[in-house]
């Protein structure tokens, strides 16, 4: 993943968690902490305490599936059952994950948290000078779109190129002059 795609990620934070695992697959490969069965045990566990209503596990040794299972319920409105094919929205956790990945760049000294997020997405310069810190601290003026039209849009499988352009064709592209508030 280069650096365009993870500030890219950024902006509808949707490959943070691909992009902090990146550099525990390319280094030192890991190992499988628990066994599978294991797994399977306390995936069932958690399921059968009340304390979630579904999930999806997978383990991976040598860049091979040793294990894959789903749990629980994923829709309750439709009794639909979680698969290893079922799709998770992730939401706002992955803000986190984004943070980090990004911070581990700044860290080798790939990204600097003030240069300009345009550096990496040419397409950002019409935002204005947004960094990659006010993207961070979110405070880059980006406009919000929350509320119900995020309901509809978070409902739409896009590329990470298809989801840039969506952003950036927002009217008005800014709520706010960037790292002028929150």
């Amino acid at each position: 993943m280069n650096r365009r795609h993870l500030l890219a990620a950024a902006l509808p934070l949707s490959l943070s968690v691909r992009a902090a695992a990146g550099e525990v697959l390319s280094g030192e490969r890991p190992r499988l902490p628990t066994p599978p069965r294991a797994l399977d045990g306390i995936a069932k566990s958690f399921i059968g305490s009340g304390r979630g209503m579904g999930l999806s596990v997978a383990a991976a040794r040598d860049e091979r599936l040793v294990f894959s299972a789903g749990y629980g319920i994923a829709n309750i409105e439709t009794s639909t059952p979680v698969t290893t094919d079922t799709v998770f929205r992730a939401g706002s956790i992955t803000k986190q994950f984004t943070a980090v990945a990004i911070m581990k760049l700044v860290e080798k000294g790939h990204l600097g948290l003030d240069e300009p997020a345009s550096k990496y997405i040419p397409e950002m310069v019409a935002a204005g000078p947004i960094s990659i810190r006010m993207l961070l601290h979110q405070t880059s003026g980006l406009r919000n779109y929350s509320g119900s039209e995020f309901a509809q849009q978070q409902k739409i499988d896009r590329t990470t190129q298809q989801m840039l352009d969506h952003i950036l064709a927002q009217k008005p592209l800014l709520n706010f002059k960037p790292n002028e508030r929150f």
